[in-house]
């Protein structure tokens, strides 16, 4: 009897073990020809992410095989994340690249939950790649492109999203900013990075207006954000502001290129304590990008600040304690210029050194405020249009 105690007990074990493993996939595959009936394997993949997410109650990669996807929102939203330890992670599998058009009001992949990564995906139709209220987020090396619906960023993560990663995509032609990071309200992101990505073409739904219609696109826009790298990033033909980082504390804006924008290249509005440094900002002349004002067209200026007020939620920033240094500005309207949108607080506190300013209309043009003071203006290079 003894001898079948410890059977039963070594049966009872094993067969307690099956579940237990099968609860610890990690991988799971979806094909354009898949069923979400399958295991998700390589053979006998699923057919939505959804599916796939909920077969990983732990976190862990789905591998999107190589073809295109049509999807709407029942098959492409991650209400589910990982863990620290397992990130939840999108992905076009190893030596394959999965295109999803995303369905009329859906986007390619919408996450909500933390420790989740995009990656290698290419993106277009109506939406493109958002995480909202999810923290510790990488979206990494995808192609965003040809969105059609209404304002619709290509790269979004807002919600009071904190400890985000958006490094080394490319973004073409899509109807409003190009990638937009935080929110209307101050500080309701932190620990941002914004590195080496392409982006062409933003705010496209402009492009046929030569003036304001109610809201700007940029090509990279992080907004309210505490503690932000901007980095090397290569931001050209914009159809509205270059490079942003409104209504943020500590914000790094280093190593950038920015060339042709409406508005202006590199934008800061109600701004403080923030680097901008060794950035390249030019103007090529060309007429699509130049804006009229009522009195003329003119090219963009390169490094805007401002303190406007209206539109964010709650009191702004003041506009202090920011640096302008080594850049390089070739061909702009104003080198450095600041306008007081109804705020009345001035702009305080900003040091402007060693920048070097070529063909341009002027150097610095500080206007519309008698609160400006503390301002610096040393060793720069200026070279008259």
């Amino acid at each position: 009897s003894l001898i079948v105690i410890v059977a039963l007990a070594v049966l009872a074990g094993f067969l307690t073990a099956v579940p237990s493993a099968q609860a610890q996939t990690t991988r799971v595959f979806v094909a354009p020809d898949g069923n979400d009936a399958n295991p998700g394997t390589r053979s006998r993949p699923k057919a939505s992410i959804v599916a796939a997410m909920e077969a990983l109650p732990s976190g862990g990669d789905i591998n999107m095989r190589g073809g295109t996807y049509y999807y709407d929102s029942s098959e492409s939203h991650l209400w589910r994340g990982g863990t620290a330890q397992r990130p939840l992670v999108v992905k076009s599998a190893t030596g394959e690249r999965a295109s999803i058009v995303s369905a009329p009001g859906s986007m390619c992949v919408l996450a909500l939950g933390d420790y989740t990564r995009i990656r290698n995906i290419n993106c277009t139709g109506s939406g493109g790649i958002m995480a909202y209220g999810a923290n510790h987020v990488i979206i990494y090396g995808n192609y965003v492109h040809d969105l059609t619906a209404d304002r619709t960023q290509g790269i979004n993560v807002s919600g009071g999203s904190s400890n985000v990663v958006v490094r080394r995509n490319r973004v073409l032609r899509v109807p409003h900013t190009g990638i937009a990071v935080g929110d209307t309200r101050a500080y309701s992101s932190r620990n941002v990075t914004v590195d080496r990505n392409w982006v062409r073409k933003a705010n496209h739904q402009m492009r046929f207006n030569s003036a304001w219609q109610g809201g700007w696109g940029s090509g990279i826009s992080v907004i309210g954000v505490n503690g932000a790298k901007i980095t090397r990033n290569d931001v050209r033909r914009i159809y509205g502001e270059g490079i942003n980082c409104p209504l943020s504390n500590n914000c790094r804006v280093r190593k950038n290129t920015v060339v042709d924008a409406w508005n202006s290249l590199f934008y800061a509005d109600n701004t403080t304590n923030s680097v901008w440094e060794d950035n390249v900002a030019k103007t090529t002349g060309d007429r699509r990008f130049t804006r009229d004002y009522g009195f003329g067209a003119f090219v963009a200026s390169a490094f805007m600040f401002g303190n406007e007020s209206g539109w964010y939620q709650g009191a702004g920033n003041p506009t202090s304690g920011n640096i302008v240094r080594n850049n390089v500005v070739i061909n702009v309207h104003r080198g450095v210029g600041f306008l007081d949108y109804g705020s009345s607080a001035g702009m305080n506190t900003t040091r402007i050194a060693n920048n070097t300013f070529v063909r341009v209309h002027c150097g610095t043009d500080f206007q519309g405020s008698s609160a400006n003071y503390g301002n610096e203006f040393v060793n720069n290079i200026v070279v008259p249009a």
